[in-house]
């Protein structure tokens, strides 16, 4: 929750600015998700737990977490992989938008636990503009 917090007023912050400079109101808060087999050995997807954290102590007034992103395919853990082209290799084509996904025109706060290489951030942010997403950015615990 503490980190939680500390995210959702460093977001806060940047909207302030992004509202009037950019025009980014209301975004939808998207967690980077978690393959099934990662999920069944966690139990749980911690980028989409931190989402909610956020939309939690915000209570609506900017933020709305949609579970939008789906892992297709299994990949090895980006940790364990030490190239960068090889990362980007990696998650290519992971990622898919779920059907019910209206993101055409909506601004998106993709949320993620750490950027190393920003190779799945990027892949994420590819398959929400393909999606028709207006603005998407990224936000991490770590990089």
């Amino acid at each position: 929750r503490m980190i939680a917090e500390i995210i959702h007023e460093h977001l806060l912050e940047e909207l302030a600015d992004a509202k009037i400079f950019k025009n980014f109101g209301q975004p939808l808060l998207v967690p980077i998700p978690a393959s099934k087999r990662r999920l069944r050995d966690r139990g749980y997807n911690q980028c989409e737990f931190l989402a909610k954290q956020i939309a939690d102590i915000d209570r609506g007034k900017n933020f709305e977490v949609v579970d939008i992103l789906r892992k297709t395919r299994e990949t090895p853990p980006q940790t364990g992989i030490r190239q960068k082209n090889k990362r980007r290799e990696n998650v290519k084509g992971c990622f898919t938008l779920a059907r019910e996904a209206r993101v055409s025109g909506r601004n998106i706060i993709i949320i993620d636990d750490v950027i190393t290489t920003g190779s799945t951030v990027r892949e994420a942010m590819r398959v929400l503009h393909i999606g028709g997403a207006k603005q998407v950015i990224a936000v991490a615990i770590a990089h």
